[in-house]
């Protein structure tokens, strides 16, 4: 009777990790869509603002496409400016580590 209750019990855990494993898989496949869908309804308003130039007289499309330009270059710009400060914090991040290495080096020579 006991090594029954506990291949009982053992299947019990089994399945009950099994469901979590399948609802985490399930949760993150969720999150991996809701994630894809929201990139694809902004490429979409990003394109209907796009083909909104089509509809505009040529000045006000050339114009519109001029402030376009300029915002993705400051955009650019502002990306690259956050790229050097993430470089500059892994540098001193690395700095930081070769200086510990030594130190621990130095303690273990000891």
């Amino acid at each position: 009777k006991r090594q029954e209750d506990i291949a009982l019990v053992e299947r019990q855990v089994y399945e009950a990790e099994a469901n979590s494993t399948n609802g985490a898989l399930r949760r993150k496949d969720y999150d991996n869509l809701r994630h894809k869908e929201s990139e694809l309804q902004a490429d979409l308003e990003c394109l209907d603002d796009e083909l909104a130039v089509f509809d505009m007289p040529i000045s006000d499309a050339r114009e519109y496409l001029v402030d376009k330009t300029e915002a993705d270059k400051a955009k650019a710009a502002s990306v690259d400016e956050e790229i050097a400060g993430v470089d500059a914090e892994i540098e001193q991040l690395l700095s930081v580590r070769d200086s510990l290495l030594h130190d621990i080096g130095s303690v273990e020579l000891q």
